[in-house]
């Protein structure tokens, strides 16, 4: 989880903004009584927001989005990130997206399963880069983000599907995209920085500008998403994908 609710600041807050380690964060509902702190700010993990266990989401909270965590590799199926991305043909609201639960679990063998990006993306924020995901691939071979943006000059650009976790910067309405980029810092303090543009279908775009218009006090910039793409270079420091299925933007 990247926002939260600061009870110190009386606002929202997203967890780049975020430098006082020991605040208690709570959920965007206001009806709902969850807790949170920041985790894993020692690179291995992205930093983010974990609800504490003594305080669960309220029935019902949209918010509830992170469901069961992936414990154990051995018992996780899952789908190829190729398989993910095509989504067997199928959109999902932006809406229904944001209560899809993480992890659908078999209560008799306890097989969790990662078959939607939304899925995918949590199962990517809980591990380290060097997880391995399936065969040879590792965590640090399917995302984009700040912890490994750097590395083999990342910034530059990338080709291929890649979840890529950035803040958005604006929208173009003639060309139905949004601007989003990707920071990083090395460590004597440099700041790296990847553009991605993300280009939708008509009815995707209204729904994902209207969908962050309203989550972020009506200022498209500075709103943390994911995107699962098959990535290409337009320039140096700038790639794009195209996208055909609004559940490959998580929010």
């Amino acid at each position: 989880m990247f926002d939260a609710y600061s009870k110190e600041k009386g606002r929202r807050e997203n967890i780049k903004d975020v430098y006082n380690l020991s605040e208690t964060f709570c959920c965007l509902n206001p009806d709902c009584m969850a807790l949170f702190s920041i985790r894993s700010a020692n690179g291995k993990t992205t930093k983010h927001f974990l609800r504490h266990s003594s305080t669960p989401h309220i029935s019902g909270c949209p918010y509830n989005f992170n469901g069961v965590s992936f414990n154990d590799n051995d018992f996780t199926i899952k789908s190829s990130v190729e398989s993910i991305l095509a989504g067997a043909g199928t959109s999902i609201d932006r809406e229904t997206a944001r209560t899809i639960i993480i992890s659908e679990t078999n209560q008799e063998n306890q097989i969790e399963y990662i078959r939607t990006p939304k899925q995918l993306r949590n199962f990517c924020l809980y591990s380290s880069l060097d997880t391995i995901y399936s065969d040879n691939v590792t965590i640090n071979d399917i995302v984009l983000d700040s912890r490994n943006l750097a590395e083999k000059k990342r910034y530059e650009g990338v080709t291929g599907i890649r979840l890529l976790t950035g803040q958005t910067i604006k929208y173009e309405n003639s060309s139905k995209s949004i601007l989003i980029k990707t920071e990083a810092r090395s460590k004597v303090g440099t700041r790296f920085t990847l553009y991605a543009k993300v280009y939708m279908l008509s009815d995707m775009f209204m729904k994902a500008k209207k969908y962050i218009l309203e989550s972020n006090g009506k200022v498209f910039s500075g709103y943390t998403i994911a995107v699962l793409g098959n990535w290409k270079i337009v320039e140096k420091y700038t790639v794009s994908c195209e996208l055909t299925q609004g559940r490959n933007i998580i929010f």
